[in-house]
Protein backbone atom coordinates (compact mmCIF):
# COMPACT_ATOMS: atom_id res chain seq x y z
CA UNK A 1 0.00 0.00 0.00
CA UNK A 2 1.45 3.54 -0.83
CA UNK A 3 2.24 6.13 1.58
CA UNK A 4 -0.46 8.87 0.23
CA UNK A 5 -3.06 6.04 0.61
CA UNK A 6 -1.79 5.26 4.09
CA UNK A 7 -1.64 8.66 5.12
CA UNK A 8 -5.57 8.78 3.93
CA UNK A 9 -6.97 5.72 5.37
CA UNK A 10 -5.42 5.20 8.77
CA UNK A 11 -6.18 8.15 10.25
CA UNK A 12 -9.80 7.87 8.86
CA UNK A 13 -9.76 4.29 10.52
CA UNK A 14 -8.34 5.59 13.74
CA UNK A 15 -11.17 8.30 13.88
CA UNK A 16 -13.13 5.53 13.33
CA UNK A 17 -11.92 3.68 16.52
CA UNK A 18 -12.18 7.04 18.32
CA UNK A 19 -15.89 7.27 17.65
CA UNK A 20 -16.81 3.16 18.39
CA UNK A 21 -14.29 4.12 21.50
CA UNK A 22 -16.94 7.51 22.22
CA UNK A 23 -20.28 5.16 21.80
CA UNK A 24 -19.09 2.19 24.09
CA UNK A 25 -17.80 4.89 26.28
CA UNK A 26 -21.04 7.16 26.17
CA UNK A 27 -23.71 4.16 27.29
CA UNK A 28 -21.45 4.03 30.50
CA UNK A 29 -21.93 7.45 31.15
CA UNK A 30 -25.78 7.22 30.17
CA UNK A 31 -26.54 4.78 32.08
CA UNK A 32 -24.54 6.31 35.40
CA UNK A 33 -21.71 3.14 35.49
CA UNK A 34 -19.16 6.01 34.85
CA UNK A 35 -17.05 6.36 38.03
CA UNK A 36 -17.50 9.42 40.12
CA UNK A 37 -13.63 9.94 40.01
CA UNK A 38 -13.92 9.49 35.72
CA UNK A 39 -12.52 12.30 33.51
CA UNK A 40 -16.03 14.04 32.03
CA UNK A 41 -17.22 12.59 28.73
CA UNK A 42 -15.75 15.42 26.40
CA UNK A 43 -12.41 15.42 27.55
CA UNK A 44 -12.96 11.44 26.83
CA UNK A 45 -14.43 11.74 23.83
CA UNK A 46 -11.98 14.20 22.63
CA UNK A 47 -9.30 12.21 23.44
CA UNK A 48 -10.57 9.01 21.91
CA UNK A 49 -11.10 11.12 18.78
CA UNK A 50 -7.47 13.06 18.48
CA UNK A 51 -5.05 10.47 19.59
CA UNK A 52 -7.57 8.05 16.99
CA UNK A 53 -6.32 9.97 14.15
CA UNK A 54 -2.59 10.90 15.40
CA UNK A 55 -2.19 7.07 15.78
CA UNK A 56 -3.76 6.78 12.63
CA UNK A 57 -1.42 9.04 11.24
CA UNK A 58 2.01 7.36 13.39
CA UNK A 59 1.09 3.67 12.03
CA UNK A 60 0.75 5.01 7.98
CA UNK A 61 4.26 6.71 8.65
CA UNK A 62 5.65 3.80 10.24
CA UNK A 63 3.96 1.02 8.97
CA UNK A 64 6.54 -0.54 6.27
CA UNK A 65 8.38 -1.82 10.18
CA UNK A 66 5.74 -4.61 9.84
CA UNK A 67 7.76 -6.98 7.70
CA UNK A 68 9.27 -8.21 10.71
CA UNK A 69 7.59 -9.63 14.14
CA UNK A 70 9.87 -6.35 16.01
CA UNK A 71 8.92 -4.03 13.62
CA UNK A 72 4.78 -4.80 13.71
CA UNK A 73 5.30 -4.98 17.75
CA UNK A 74 7.13 -0.78 17.36
CA UNK A 75 4.20 -0.15 14.75
CA UNK A 76 1.51 -1.35 17.09
CA UNK A 77 2.74 0.43 20.42
CA UNK A 78 3.48 3.60 18.48
CA UNK A 79 -0.48 3.89 17.40
CA UNK A 80 -1.26 3.17 20.51
CA UNK A 81 0.93 5.78 22.80
CA UNK A 82 -0.91 8.81 21.76
CA UNK A 83 -4.46 7.51 23.34
CA UNK A 84 -2.31 6.45 26.75
CA UNK A 85 -0.55 9.77 26.85
CA UNK A 86 -4.48 11.46 26.53
CA UNK A 87 -5.71 9.32 29.06
CA UNK A 88 -2.95 10.75 31.56
CA UNK A 89 -3.43 14.02 30.86
CA UNK A 90 -7.07 13.91 31.59
CA UNK A 91 -7.53 11.10 34.19
CA UNK A 92 -5.48 12.39 37.27
CA UNK A 93 -2.95 14.81 38.33
CA UNK A 94 0.88 12.96 37.95
CA UNK A 95 4.12 14.03 37.22
CA UNK A 96 5.04 14.42 33.82
CA UNK A 97 7.47 11.39 33.97
CA UNK A 98 5.16 9.15 35.56
CA UNK A 99 2.87 9.81 32.85
CA UNK A 100 5.20 8.85 29.54
CA UNK A 101 6.06 5.89 31.96
CA UNK A 102 2.72 4.74 31.88
CA UNK A 103 1.77 5.61 28.51
CA UNK A 104 5.22 4.01 27.04
CA UNK A 105 4.57 0.41 29.27
CA UNK A 106 0.63 0.57 28.79
CA UNK A 107 1.46 0.75 24.97
CA UNK A 108 4.35 -1.61 24.83
CA UNK A 109 2.18 -4.34 26.31
CA UNK A 110 -1.33 -3.51 24.85
CA UNK A 111 -0.26 -2.57 21.14
CA UNK A 112 2.88 -4.06 20.99
CA UNK A 113 1.08 -7.57 21.76
CA UNK A 114 -1.72 -6.50 19.44
CA UNK A 115 0.73 -5.99 16.24
CA UNK A 116 3.11 -8.71 17.34
CA UNK A 117 0.07 -11.14 17.29
CA UNK A 118 -1.99 -9.57 14.20
CA UNK A 119 2.02 -9.74 12.20
CA UNK A 120 1.76 -14.02 13.34
CA UNK A 121 -2.12 -14.31 11.97
CA UNK A 122 -0.48 -13.44 8.58
CA UNK A 123 1.03 -17.12 8.42
CA UNK A 124 4.93 -15.31 8.23
CA UNK A 125 7.09 -18.21 8.97
CA UNK A 126 10.80 -16.84 8.25
CA UNK A 127 11.75 -17.59 12.05
CA UNK A 128 12.44 -21.10 13.32
CA UNK A 129 11.27 -21.97 16.69
CA UNK A 130 15.05 -22.39 17.64
CA UNK A 131 15.86 -18.91 16.15
CA UNK A 132 13.26 -17.20 17.95
CA UNK A 133 13.41 -18.92 21.31
CA UNK A 134 17.42 -18.56 21.02
CA UNK A 135 17.02 -14.53 20.83
CA UNK A 136 14.39 -14.43 23.86
CA UNK A 137 17.37 -16.62 26.42
CA UNK A 138 19.82 -13.48 24.74
CA UNK A 139 17.41 -11.32 25.94
CA UNK A 140 16.95 -12.35 29.22
CA UNK A 141 20.25 -13.35 29.69
CA UNK A 142 20.86 -9.49 29.18
CA UNK A 143 17.80 -8.70 31.12
CA UNK A 144 18.67 -10.64 34.32
CA UNK A 145 22.49 -8.47 34.50
CA UNK A 146 21.00 -5.34 34.08
CA UNK A 147 18.24 -5.96 36.55
CA UNK A 148 20.86 -6.70 38.80
CA UNK A 149 23.06 -4.02 38.08
CA UNK A 150 20.67 -1.70 38.44
CA UNK A 151 17.58 -3.36 40.85
CA UNK A 152 14.81 -0.63 41.53
CA UNK A 153 15.69 2.20 39.01
CA UNK A 154 14.91 2.96 35.56
CA UNK A 155 17.02 0.66 33.80
CA UNK A 156 15.70 -2.35 35.88
CA UNK A 157 12.46 -1.25 34.39
CA UNK A 158 13.30 -1.55 30.87
CA UNK A 159 15.12 -4.67 31.26
CA UNK A 160 11.74 -6.25 32.01
CA UNK A 161 10.82 -5.59 28.68
CA UNK A 162 13.66 -6.57 27.14
CA UNK A 163 13.22 -9.81 29.17
CA UNK A 164 8.89 -10.06 28.93
CA UNK A 165 8.76 -9.11 24.76
CA UNK A 166 11.09 -11.43 23.77
CA UNK A 167 9.68 -14.34 25.59
CA UNK A 168 5.87 -13.15 24.88
CA UNK A 169 6.71 -13.20 21.46
CA UNK A 170 8.57 -16.62 21.43
CA UNK A 171 5.72 -18.35 22.94
CA UNK A 172 3.30 -16.53 20.49
CA UNK A 173 5.58 -17.85 17.84
CA UNK A 174 5.32 -21.70 19.05
CA UNK A 175 1.47 -21.37 20.12
CA UNK A 176 1.05 -19.95 16.30
CA UNK A 177 2.95 -22.91 15.00
CA UNK A 178 1.47 -25.74 17.23
CA UNK A 179 -1.78 -24.65 16.27
CA UNK A 180 -0.93 -24.63 12.54
CA UNK A 181 0.16 -28.07 12.91
CA UNK A 182 -2.93 -29.58 15.11
CA UNK A 183 -5.13 -27.56 12.40
CA UNK A 184 -3.18 -29.58 9.12
CA UNK A 185 -3.47 -33.01 11.23
CA UNK A 186 -7.05 -32.28 11.71
CA UNK A 187 -7.57 -32.21 7.82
Amino acid sequence: MRIATRLRLFPLLGFGAGVLLCIYAGRAYLIGAAPPSAPNYGQLAAVYLAAGVLGGLIAAIAFPLVRWIGGAFLVGALALFPMYVGMGLIDRPESARDRLLFSSVAALAVGGTAGAREWLHTNRGGYSLLQVWSFAGGCSIVAWFVGLHWAGEWPAAIAAFVFLVPVMLALFVTLDRRQARDSNRAA
